[in-house]
């Protein structure tokens, strides 16, 4: 609440009309004043709660210097706003010495009015200051609600929500994980993300450390109550170059947010209990006002509510590392980079490995999401991990120990890229052993800058082996260096010439089957699939030799060519292989052929 400080009170008209003289406790000035209480009691304190200035013509005090000390610490203790004395009265001739001295040491500000005075003046003028403060501040938290509860009902994304916060308090506003990644963040476009958002992970874990009072929840599962002291936290992080060392002051503000004065962080859980999920962070250098307060908690809650709307416990994560990978595809840049580390994806001294997996039989895409996620974390593997398009995706981090500076071989076991392709292969199998899917690799890279072609190389090769026309069911992973002129195919990808091509070759044996109801193109497709023996092409199509030899001739008339050129049987081969990864390939469309 934006309460007036005894500064600001003393430069109100109504007061400085009566020329107000600053006698002792200056440094007291900045306090807030909660209400006015005008009294000649000397035991006044009694009925005081706090943050009161008091008004008085002191007739009553007595003349003991004892007593007039007794009198002040009564105040102080009670933390009263100050002391306002008018002296046209008992004290003209000016404050007794024992008033004056108990001020100064209790840092209790004291001050005299020369002019008479009417204290109900005093007391309406500051009283209307305070309720009109409330009122702002109930209207500000109002729209606070209003925003949220909009949001909320809208379903909105939660780079809006951050957006709707950072837009009300002026402020960065930064989500992270429980594991102390940031997971989105809002800012003023003109500052210094970088800046921000430095050495995160290392100082989020020093903010909000669990005490003893925090270690356990109360029997009836409820967060248990954080004390309002201040408590000293110190712990020093060893970053990646430099050593970063915290004294973290922490302030319970409202419920379970706390203040970081140390940092300058306003912290507020996102879920409750055993559901909390993370944390949302407004950073402030200066103590937050119950308004910012509301805020941090609402823009918390509103998150909370939209993690409810994903059907994925790690909903937000895979959204981040979605638009990472997504960023990294087009072009790695430094701000993709730098979005890495804060997503828990290390870059220094790693190797780089992208693993592309498609459902098949029918396995669903979320429970292979999380399949490899929990893949992922139980093998300690730093990784991205989102669903894209039909597949999944996932950019894996790893050491890089014993790797020859810019070297990117595959090979056995004691090659280079022998230990990456046992962790992916691993990895892979632990996927597969739940769900039925086809998984593809890319080779280790070592560069950040590479990131975007490795992803690439995955896709391509899954591209490549499709669900499971082209894949090898007892390899466990595919590579490049297993799908040979597929991969060129797959490469190639919608190229309309590539389409043009299959169409051309492929559009007379196609119209002919569609005509007639026969299958030259599977006779074609068995010669080609055993190129030195047309008895066993025959037989793996269930037809005689005499039937297969015949269909084999009317191909040959329907394109005008022998089944015997190389080139010929290349060209079909291609074009057969081209529709077959096209046809794999989920939401591409395979043209139909052109009539007769």
């Amino acid at each position: 609440m934006a309460l007036p400080t005894l500064r600001e009170v003393l430069r109100m008209p109504v007061v400085r009309g009566a020329r107000p003289l600053v006698v002792a406790g200056e440094v007291g000035l900045d306090r807030d004043v909660r209400w006015v209480h005008s009294s000649e009691l000397p035991d006044i304190a009694t009925l005081l709660r706090g943050g009161e200035l008091v008004l008085t013509t002191g007739s009553l005090w007595s003349s003991d210097e004892a007593a007039q000390v007794a009198f002040v610490a009564s105040l102080a203790d009670v933390e009263a706003a100050g002391l306002v004395v008018e002296l046209h009265r008992r004290w003209s001739a000016g404050l007794p010495a024992g008033v004056v001295r108990a001020c100064a040491a209790h840092g209790l500000p004291l001050v005299a009015l020369g002019r008479e005075v009417r204290f109900a003046a005093i007391a309406q003028a500051v009283g209307e200051r305070i309720v009109d403060g409330q009122l702002t501040e109930l209207r500000a938290v109002e729209r606070i609600h209003t925003t949220f509860t909009r949001l909320s009902l809208a379903e909105a994304e939660v780079p809006e929500i951050l957006q709707a916060a950072h837009r009300i308090a002026g402020l960065p506003v930064v989500l992270e994980s429980d594991e102390h990644h940031v997971v989105a963040f809002a800012a003023d476009p003109t500052g210094d993300d970088a800046e921000l958002l430095a050495d995160w992970p290392e100082i989020s874990r020093l903010v909000g450390a669990p005490g003893p009072a925090d270690a356990a929840e109360s029997s009836d599962g409820a967060e248990p109550a954080r004390p309002a002291e201040h408590t000293g936290l110190s712990a020093t992080v060893e970053a990646t170059t430099t050593a970063l060392t915290s004294t973290a002051e922490l302030t319970a503000t409202a419920g379970s947010t706390r203040w970081d004065a140390s940092v300058g962080w306003l912290v507020a859980p996102v879920g409750a209990g055993k559901r909390r999920w993370g944390r949302l962070v407004i950073v402030t250098a200066q103590p937050p006002g119950d308004r910012l307060v509301v805020l941090a908690e609402r823009a918390a809650a509103a998150v909370a509510l939209r993690r409810l709307n994903d059907r994925d416990r790690d909903g937000l994560v895979r959204r981040s590392h979605h638009e990472i990978m997504l960023a990294l595809a087009v072009r790695p840049t430094a701000d993709a980079l730098r979005r890495c580390e804060l997503a828990g994806l290390p870059l220094r001294r790693r190797r780089f490995v992208a693993v592309a997996l498609r459902p098949t039989a029918g396995a669903d895409i979320g429970d292979v999401v999380a399949a490899v996620v929990h893949a992922t974390r139980t093998r300690r593997l730093p990784a991205l991990v989102s669903q894209i398009g039909p597949d999944v995706h996932a950019l894996l981090s790893l050491p890089a120990t014993n790797v020859p500076g810019g070297a990117n071989v595959p090979g056995g076991p004691h090659a280079p890229g022998g230990a990456v392709d046992a962790t992916v292969d691993g990895l892979a199998a632990d996927v597969r052993r739940r769900h039925a899917v086809v998984v593809a690799a890319s080779r280790p890279v070592n560069e950040p800058a590479r990131l975007g072609a490795t992803l690439a190389e995955a896709r391509q090769v899954l591209e490549s082996v499709g669900d499971t026309s082209g894949a090898d069911p007892a390899r466990v992973v595919h590579r490049l260096d297993d799908v040979h002129v597929r991969g060129l195919i797959a490469l190639l990808g919608t190229d309309p010439r590539l389409a043009a091509f299959v169409d051309r070759e492929l559009a007379g044996l196609r119209a002919h089957d569609a005509r007639w109801s026969t299958d030259l193109v599977g006779a074609v497709r068995a010669l080609l699939a055993h190129p030195t023996s047309k008895a066993s092409a025959a037989a793996s199509i269930h037809l005689s030799r005499p039937a297969f030899y015949a269909r084999l001739e009317k191909a040959e008339q329907v394109i005008g060519a022998s089944l015997d050129d190389p080139e010929i049987r290349t060209s079909l081969h291609l074009a057969l292989l081209a529709h077959d990864v096209a046809a794999a390939r989920p939401n591409t469309a395979v043209r139909p052929p052109r009539p007769g």
